[in-house]
Parts: C-alpha cells; structure tokens; sequence
C-alpha cells in the first residue's frame, strides 16, 4: 500500500468490517473505513472527512484519496461502497458535475440533504439536492410567504435532513424588503420526493429583532454543529447580531430564544458569552443541547447543558474514568478542538460528547462520553490496533437518532505510521440481548451486571429516582430494569 508497514496493512485489512467488545455489556466497535484503503476504482483513503449514520447502522463517510486526478479525488462511501464522487455528472443542472461536498447527512430512509458546489456551468452554480435530484438552484425565485416577491436565492450552506424529508438549510438571498443586497436566513424546505415538489418555511432571517441582544439579525452559524431539525419541523441554530450570538429556536409560526450573550446560565450568578461559537442539537422529542461559554472563571467557563440544565462542565472529574493514583480527581479542560465542538442528543435524551482532561499522560487523556459513560478512550485497543487518537474537530463524529450507533473519526496505530479511520460504535447490547428474534429476550447475567455497571455510574438515563448521584439499588430499580426489558429486543 506504499503508506505504511505491510504487517500494518494486514492488520488493519483483517480488523476492518470486524467488531470487538468494548465494554462488559458487550458494546461494539467496527472498523469501517482507513487510510490506505482501497475503496471501489477511485483511489486508496488518505484522510477521513465527515460522517453521519441512521437508526439502523447505515452510515456514510467522506473520505479523499489518491487519486492523481485532484479534481476527482474525494467521495461520499456508503455501507462500504462508492455512492458519490467529485466531479460525477447529475442530471440537473445540464451538464453539471459535482464540485464539492458541503453536509454530510443521512435520514432513516437513507435520504440525504445535500448543499453542491457545481462544475460545468456557467455562470459558476450551486444547488440544494436531495440525493442527486436538484429541488433548489443558485437564481431560483422563492415561492415563501417569508419573504419579498422576486427573491431570489444567491447561494446555500450547510444543509440537514430529517426523517420527513424536510431540508433544513441556511441560503443567502437578495430580499428586497431587506435592506443590503445580501441577505441570509434560515429556511427549511419541505420535499415532496414521490411528486417532486416543494415548498419552503422561512424560519428566521436577516433583520428580525433579537430584543436580547439589542438589535437585529445580521448572520447565521454555518456549520454542521451549529443547526439541527427534528422530525416536526423544529429546528435549532446560532444567530448573530453584530458580533454578539445567540441560540434559538423555530418551527415556521415563531422564534425562541433558548440562549444569548448576558444571558442567564444554569450557573448561578454566571452568564453566557461568546454564543456565536455555541454549538447545538436538537432530538425529536424536543429536547435540546448546547455547548457554550460563561462569563467568569477561564478554567470552569466551556458548558453542555441540555434544556438549560448542566450536563457537564469545564473542571468537572472526567466521569467513568480512574482517579489519578495518588488520589484527587482529574479535571475536564476541554469539549473539542475546534471553534464549534461537536454535542449531540438522541431521541432517549443521551448526551455524546467529548472530553480532554489533565492527565499528563496524554496517551489517556480523551475520550467520546454518552452521559456519564466513556464509550470509546484514547489508548483503547482491538487487539494489536490502538486507538491513538479521537478527533474533537467539526464532522468528527455523529449518533445516529436513537442513541444507538456512534460513528466516529480516530487514528489508530498498529503498523508502521499512525492511520486515519472511521469507526462505529454499536451500543445495542448494553441494554436488551438483542438475538434477531421477535420474541422477548432471555433475561441473563450479563444484562444485568450491565445494568448494575450502568446504574453504578450514576447515569441519570438509567437511575429509576432521577438523582444525579452514583444511586442504593433496590428492588424498585430492579422493577424498572425488567420492564425496560420485558420491552422487547431492540433499541428501546
């Protein structure tokens, strides 16, 4: 493979599709993709970009390669296969080929919701598709009550899909209500895939008064961690005014503010700042997550909280991870390594995240949570493939709705250089003995030691009374364990 030791290659060749046991529940991880992969005829890996995955397991990955054409050398991978490639000719616009990605997104159906850059025509196009059907062009005229007659759409950013088919979008466009020949908004587009047709909602735009902050909208966020739509249509995102920010949230007949800059926090006598770098998720049970900054302490200032209630914050002890030997706690010094850090939550109201602490070993000292619980550490192994590293950057891992599969970008040693690879992590059976049948599951030991280690560390999600402290077991937890149970197998 040219890129690493041939003893390397094998090994990552064997571990690739494969999974190991994570934990004592039996949680899982795969192999999915690694640099220097072959992948169809396009080329081998060399990097992993970003990623997504559904309810059930199905992923996708974007990944560059090799190959000497640059222009064609990058490609979406789905399940395993080539769905998508750089420069590959659409149907619509004529003549237009795929210039680049932008979103990276996958509904339960397999839909995507995409913002292309677009080759081959001229003047120089770009189109919001779903999957490769283009619904929206650079110059289209909008048909929404939102905004003036004759506005046309100038250009389009991220882009996030929900279960409903609905595209959640931020478009720049040139409203002549609006002062400025630029404008930007928030729109989501309702799609019609068995007619091919459309409609869209503004959901906030340029101009509208953010009484918070003194002022007027003047941009959104533009990034995968800074918008999020649920299945009815609500969505969450970032907003500036001026160079203050705030999070809010919309669903076409109003808007909400669920945070901004002077703002209270969940922390007593502490406020929030700098917003405009908050990052957001929305579930479909309408709850919502941020990861944002307080005024005050530098040390004790970066926050995830969910419905405006802490999570976990900066300084905290890294939970589920062994104290320092000498005794003491270590301490949490950061949620990611990028502007907007990456914070997800599912439908049961599980948090992921990310963690760094102060280990000054740093061979140990990060590792992707879901609430209390680390399920994947820096410095993990699968047998002779360590986990070296664990990316925190933008699109550097997703859960999938349901809170059952994390699919996520890490390094991994084992030969001879470090290789980029994406992983997937199945949480499946740290809950039910899942055995493909439709019949109810045969209770066993392990399922239950699983609950106890769960229960054990405190996590909220799994504690019967609702304490946030490491709770007595009791024969009414016991109670509410079977009944999760008798729920059947699947992901509850």
């Amino acid at each position: 493979m040219g890129i690493m030791g041939n003893r390397g290659a094998a090994r990552l060749a064997w571990a690739a599709g494969l999974a190991w046991s994570l934990s004592a529940c039996g949680q899982t991880v795969s192999v999915l993709l690694y640099q220097g992969q072959q992948v169809g005829s396009v080329g081998q890996v060399t990097t992993i970009d970003n990623l997504a995955v559904n309810d059930s397991g199905h992923w996708i990955v974007e990944v560059d390669t090799n190959n000497p054409v640059t222009t064609a050398d990058s490609m979406m991978v789905m399940d395993g296969v080539v769905y998508l490639r750089e420069d590959q000719s659409l149907a619509a616009p004529t003549g237009a080929t795929i210039g680049f990605f932008d979103s990276v997104n996958l509904n339960a159906s397999g839909h995507s919701g995409w913002n292309f850059e677009l080759r081959n025509t001229v003047p120089s196009d770009q189109g919001l598709y779903f999957d490769t059907t283009l619904v929206l062009r650079r110059g289209t005229i909008s048909t929404a009550s939102g905004f003036s007659p004759n506005t046309p759409y100038l250009a389009f950013s991220e882009a996030a899909i929900n279960d409903s088919n609905q595209i959640l979008v931020c478009a720049r466009v040139d409203d002549p209500g609006i002062p400025n020949t630029t404008n930007f908004a928030m729109v989501r587009v309702d799609y019609n895939a068995a007619a091919g047709m459309y409609s869209e909602v503004v959901l906030s735009k340029q101009g509208e008064l953010v009484p918070e902050l003194g002022g007027g909208i003047t941009d959104f966020a533009t990034a995968r961690e800074t918008m999020a739509i649920s299945n009815n249509g609500d969505a969450v995102f970032v907003a500036l005014v001026g160079n203050y920010g705030g999070v809010f949230r919309a669903n076409g007949s109003g808007r909400w503010t669920l945070a901004a800059d002077g703002g209270a926090s969940p922390i007593p006598g502490r406020s929030w700042r700098s917003m405009a770098a908050g990052s957001v998720d929305l579930n479909n049970a309408g709850d919502w997550v941020l990861c944002g900054t307080l005024e005050g302490d530098f040390a004790t200032a970066a926050i995830i909280v969910k419905n405006n209630q802490k999570v976990v914050q900066q300084g905290d002890a890294p939970p589920g991870i062994p104290p320092p030997p000498g005794g003491g706690a270590w301490r949490l010094t950061s949620f990611g390594s990028s502007v907007y850090k990456p914070v997800q939550v599912s439908d049961r109201g599980e948090v992921l995240w990310f963690g760094d602490w102060d280990d000054p070993s740093t061979f140990w000292d990060t590792a992707l949570f879901v609430n209390e619980t680390p399920i994947l550490r820096k410095g993990q192994a699968f047998g002779e493939v360590p986990v070296l590293s664990i990316a925190s950057g933008q699109d550097s891992f997703a859960m999938s709705p349901n809170g059952r599969f994390v699919i996520a970008e890490v390094t991994l040693g084992g030969g001879a250089v470090p290789l980029n690879a994406a992983v997937l992590i199945d949480r499946a059976s740290c809950y039910v003995n899942c055995d493909g049948s439709t019949q109810l599951p045969v209770l066993n030991v392990n399922d239950f030691i699983c609950f106890l280690n769960t229960y054990g560390a405190g996590n909220t999600y799994a504690n019967c009374d609702s304490s946030t402290v490491a709770p007595v077991l009791n024969v009414n937890d016991f109670t509410c364990f079977m009944n999760r149970y008798a729920a059947g197998c699947g992901w509850p």
